[in-house]
């Protein structure tokens, strides 16, 4: 929010009519009210306060406090404030409850409090009246009530101290609504939820991490039997540990696996041998038979020249020509068949 004009009437210790144009500090947006003491410096807050909210910026001045001693009974209490609000246009005008004179008669009458507030957000202009309708107007577009205002939008005698004395609690308040904190609260909560579920999370792969764990054999290996059993697992460790108990696993493994291969080889080299000898073997048994054949064989020849011999010493020449004859046809196994056959 940005004031623009404020004009004061009969108000605090003005009399008459004062206008201040804020627009003369252009760019300037903070900005020191001084002036000796009773000089109205608390009465412009106030001013800017009750035009706002109805109430005036100290808690010891009510409104009924607001009029002017020194102004003249036909003079009216009224304050009129033009502020600017993202890029919008806002004209307010209040007049607090007082005494004034009566238009007809003597005496004096109550002036109601009035309000009414102007926008320039189009053509026509939208215009609010009533005082409770002004003043939920105003906190709305402000998002900050009057408490909250005195303490972050005017610095007047004393009172920021309530800001930096007020309990944690009422401070944050304040500083949400002035800095609009809704959304961050709102990531706040989510991360908080998101936070539990991967705390839960965190929580169940840790027990079945650590169940895990308890499955890794270690053998002999008594340093990693006791971080696997201790309260507190150090995983990095436990892993390092590990890995260095497969690597040595690893290499006795090779180192087996190398014996075996030299065993396989001498299993192999061993059954060839067993082959040639098998067949070496069958070699000589089948030398052996051969022989056995060609001893019968020569037995039977022999036994058959002398038949032949018997058959050559015979009488007969004509039997002669007929055994020779079918000895070359029948060959000379056949010499006892043939034998008989010339007898």
């Amino acid at each position: 929010m940005r004031p623009v004009r404020l004009t004061m009437s009969a108000f605090g210790p003005y009399s008459g009519l004062e206008v201040i144009d804020f627009e003369e500090l252009q760019e300037r947006n903070l900005f020191l009210i001084t002036g000796p003491t009773g000089s109205g410096k608390t009465t412009i807050f106030d001013a800017i306060s009750y035009a706002l909210y109805g109430k005036a910026s100290g808690d010891l001045r009510t409104e009924e406090t607001l009029r002017s001693h020194f102004s003249e009974p036909e003079t009216l209490t009224e304050v009129h404030l033009t502020f600017e609000l993202k890029g919008i246009t806002y004209h307010i005008h209040r007049v607090p409850k007082q005494m004034r004179p009566k238009v007809k008669t003597e005496g004096f009458t109550e002036q109601k409090p009035e309000a009414t507030l102007t926008i320039e957000d189009g053509n026509p202009r939208t215009v609010i009246r009533g005082v409770s309708r002004v003043s939920s107007k105003i906190e709305e577009l402000l998002g900050i009530n009057i408490e909250q205002f005195k303490q972050i939008m005017m610095i007047p005698q004393g009172e920021f101290r309530k800001l930096l004395t007020s309990n944690s609690e009422e401070r944050e308040k304040v500083l949400q609504q002035l800095f609009d904190t809704y959304i961050y609260r709102r990531i706040q909560s989510e991360l908080n939820e998101q936070a539990k579920t991967l705390g839960s999370d965190i929580k169940g792969k840790k027990v079945q991490r650590d169940t895990l764990i308890t499955k890794i054999k270690c053998g002999d290996d008594e340093v990693l039997e006791s971080l696997i059993n201790a309260e507190d697992k150090f995983t990095e460790v436990i892993i390092q540990q590990t890995k260095w108990l497969i690597e040595a696993d690893q290499e006795a493994l090779d180192k087996l696996v190398d014996v075996l291969k030299t065993i396989e080889k001498d299993i192999e080299k061993t059954h060839k041998k067993k082959g040639k000898a098998l067949e070496n073997n069958k070699n000589l048994e089948d030398k052996l038979q051969i022989a056995e054949e060609l001893k019968v064989q020569e037995a039977r020849s022999e036994e058959m020249e002398q038949q032949q011999q018997q058959i050559i010493q015979a009488d007969d020449p004509q039997d002669i020509g007929v055994f020779l004859m079918l000895k070359k046809i029948l060959g000379l196994e056949n010499l006892l068949l043939l034998k008989l056959l010339v007898v």
